[in-house]
């Protein structure tokens, strides 16, 4: 019986040692409504290695992330149609392009951010967007960027060392499992 009790508090050590907690991260900027054309673009930089995200680049890891923002058109424009690109950093190429903001509303658009866009944002916990207008005018209202990281999660090639207590954990685990072996033979 004091057996078994070893071996689960060891294993039980062992879990919360390497247990990695998810964590919500949220950024989010809300200006005045600012005007964008073909002769205004607009960028935003989104940086969640600080407030309340404290994301460690090279050390936690993200498990997904998703970029919204939120158009409104004025119908200030001769021909009525607006069309934009959305750029994001890490990435030539546009990851989204749109046309047609809807008129007098507040227009919400999202994707999620994947391949050299989400890795950027992996590696240096920033993200750059750029929207342009390629036709017509409109105005931006809002962006944010969310998702979720795994804390505590050393990056392939990383030189960082682990914390004390881990390592504490892991030792008393294999200590106590050592200890458990032992007494059964």
């Amino acid at each position: 019986m004091k057996n078994a009790i070893k071996l689960a508090l060891s294993a039980a050590a062992l879990i919360i040692a390497n247990s990695a907690s998810a964590t919500a991260i949220l950024d989010t900027y809300n200006p005045a409504p600012i005007v964008i054309d073909s002769k205004t673009p607009f960028t935003h930089e989104f940086d969640i290695r600080s407030g309340k995200n404290l994301f460690e680049p090279n050390f936690d890891k993200l498990v997904d992330a998703y970029l919204s923002y939120t158009l409104k058109d004025t119908g200030n424009d001769k021909d009525g149609v607006e069309a934009y690109t959305v750029k994001i950093s890490g990435s030539d190429l546009a990851w989204q392009t749109g046309s047609d903001v809807p008129n007098g509303v507040n227009s919400p658009f999202s994707f999620e951010l994947k391949g050299s866009g989400f890795d950027a944002l992996n590696t240096t916990g920033m993200l750059t967007m750029s929207i342009t207008a390629t036709s017509g005018s409109f105005q931006f209202v809002s962006a944010s960027l969310s998702g979720n990281y795994t804390e505590g999660v050393v990056a392939p090639g990383s030189k960082d060392v682990p914390e004390p207590f881990s390592v504490a954990l892991v030792g008393i685990g294999l200590a106590g499992l050592a200890a458990a072996r032992r007494k059964q033979s």
